[in-house]
């Protein structure tokens, strides 16, 4: 209001001058910015738990984001127990406060906090925070600007709703399973990626909204599906059954169109390169790099795929004799796309990602010499992300309950021995 005034007294007189004015406010506007982390300035209420709606809060949170997240003596976050890796890994940069859920008073003061904040997330069964009293009904009248993103395995509609998911299990129910693994033998769960890539979505969800928001002054509510998210990365399966009505069946580490598409062994215990040759000029410079006996007759793709078998175990008897990496350096070297496969220790010792500063120190009062991966981003126009370490049960109680809602210490003192904050 106070600004409005002055450009419209201001405009009466000069308008010279008032174009002057905002152009140094869009100046100052530019360089406030570019001191500041993205997000900064946005609180973010976390009730998620497990690996999907941390890692999103996760990622926001280090874009400068306030997150507060939720949980209790009486229903701490799973991945809390036992001071596992996820959870010291998926909530770093948060604050936390204890709050009983099960008691009225504990509803009332997430339902304040809510009024004051921009987002929420959460991933609880579907019809659980609707339970509890803060569903979106429940919350908009007091923020309608509110964005609410409910996650959950099949969504918060249609008549599956209601069932019970992990996400390794939406691995299976979303087809990825089916199309992973060896023909002839079992489908493959493979590794727990569903959930991070769920969060990874719904971070950038968030942005969205914020951006729609600020154009337009609207909060959202958001129906995330988990299966559905993971579905759509199924592009080829479901356009060849759509366009060709054909299943793509359990392959291997082949690729349906590329000859050499796989890993192979290196010198060492379960040492492997990945390696793809995927058109002519390359196979060329291949053979000319390995000096395989014969491998340059298979001079097209389509006698490289008709000969796999073969190929696979020719290349395999001449990768042997390599280090990994230091075979890895020599292809790339001449343009062939390859990469040694690394384990974990291998991954954040990595001198590549040390050197774009990945991989990052992690300090924590019970633990020492860890480090843990960054964000995958850096920011020209902004400070280092924030990192803070996963944050002790309820560490920041006085400060969220007294400083962010101005409850008076002797109440908060009553509240922790009436087990509301607990």
């Amino acid at each position: 209001m106070f600004f409005t005034f002055i450009v419209n007294n201001r405009a009466k007189h000069n308008t010279k001058n008032i174009n002057n004015y905002l152009t140094l406010c869009k100046l100052h506007s530019r360089i406030t910015f570019m001191n500041k982390l993205p997000l900064e300035g946005i609180r973010v209420i976390d009730f998620s738990w497990i690996i999907a709606g941390p890692t999103c809060t996760r990622m926001l949170g280090m874009m400068g984001a306030e997150i507060i997240k939720i949980e209790s003596h009486r229903r701490p976050d799973p991945t809390r127990v036992g001071g596992g890796g996820n959870f010291h890994f998926l909530n770093q940069s948060k604050t936390s406060l204890s709050l009983n859920l099960r008691t009225e008073e504990g509803v009332d003061i997430a339902k304040k906090l809510i009024s004051i904040s921009d987002v929420l997330v959460e991933n609880y069964a579907s019809g659980v925070i609707e339970r509890i009293g803060l569903g979106y009904e429940d919350i908009k009248a007091n923020n309608p600007n509110l964005i609410m993103v409910s996650s959950s395995g099949l969504g918060h509609s249609g008549p599956d709703k209601d069932h019970v998911a992990y996400g390794t299990l939406l691995q299976c129910f979303t087809g990825w399973s089916y199309q992973t693994g060896i023909p002839e033998k079992p489908p493959m769960i493979g590794g727990v990626w569903a959930d991070p890539l769920t969060g990874m979505m719904q971070t950038f969800l968030v942005a969205s909204c914020l951006s729609g928001r600020y154009r337009t002054g609207l909060g959202q509510y958001v129906d995330f599906s988990m299966a559905e998210a993971n579905t759509t990365l199924l592009q080829e399966s479901l356009m060849n059954f759509f366009m060709n009505k054909k299943i793509i069946e359990r392959n291997g580490n082949y690729e349906s169109n590329i000859g050499i598409h796989d890993l192979f062994p290196c010198k060492g215990f379960d040492s492997w390169i990945a390696l793809v040759i995927e058109n002519d000029e390359d196979w060329n410079t291949f053979c000319e790099l390995s000096q395989i006996p014969e491998l340059n007759k298979y001079n097209s793709n389509e006698k490289r795929l008709e000969n796999r078998v073969k190929l696979t175990h020719d290349i395999s008897v001449w990768t042997k004799q390599y280090n990994k990496f230091d075979l890895m350096e020599k292809l790339q070297a001449n343009g062939i796309m390859c990469g040694a496969s690394m384990d974990s220790l291998e991954v954040i010792e990595n001198k590549h990602h040390l050197d774009r500063n990945f991989v990052s120190d992690y300090i924590h009062k019970d633990y020492k010499d860890i480090k843990l991966p960054n964000v995958p981003w850096t920011l020209n126009n902004a400070p280092e992300t924030k990192i803070t370490p996963a944050p002790e049960l309820g560490s920041s109680n006085n400060y969220i309950l007294h400083n962010l809602l101005g409850i008076e210490q002797k109440n908060i003192d009553k509240m922790v021995e009436e087990q509301i904050i607990y």
